[in-house]
C-alpha cells in the first residue's frame, strides 16, 4: 500500500508506505522536503528528506502553510518494544502486548 499524505488542503506532504520489516507489515512515511501540489501545472519534483517509522510532529505544508502530526502505529510501536526489550534480554511481557492490541481497538 502506497497511500499519499496530505495536508488539510489537498497538497501531498509525502507518502505512506506498508512493507515487511522483520516478518511484521510496518507504516512508514516517505516525507517530502517540499509539497507536491497536484492542481500546479508543473508539480515539484520529489525529494525525500526522511522515513518516519514514529512520530512526525507540527509537519507543515510548504504550498499552504497548513500543518498536520503523522503519529505512530501500533506496528511501529509494537518493533521499538521489541527492539527495546531484546537489548535488555528479555521479551515483550504478554501484558504489554494485550494493553497496546486493546487501545488499538479502542476498547
Amino acid at each position: 500500500m502506497d497511500k499519499g499524505w496530505r495536508c488539510p488542503n489537498g497538497h501531498i506532504l509525502g507518502m505512506a508506505q506498508r512493507e515487511k520489516v522483520d516478518g511484521r507489515w510496518v507504516t512508514r512515511l516517505a516525507l517530502y522536503r517540499e509539497a507536491i501540489d497536484p492542481d500546479a501545472a508543473r508539480p515539484a519534483e520529489v525529494d525525500v528528506v526522511a522515513v518516519v517509522d514514529g512520530a512526525a510532529l507540527d509537519v507543515r505544508c510548504s504550498v499552504c502553510g497548513a500543518v498536520r502530526s503523522w503519529s505512530v502505529g501500533q506496528d511501529a510501536l509494537m518493533r521499538f518494544l521489541e527492539v527495546y526489550f531484546r537489548a535488555h534480554g528479555r521479551e515483550v511481557p504478554e501484558e504489554v502486548i494485550g494493553r497496546i492490541e486493546r487501545q488499538s481497538r479502542g476498547a
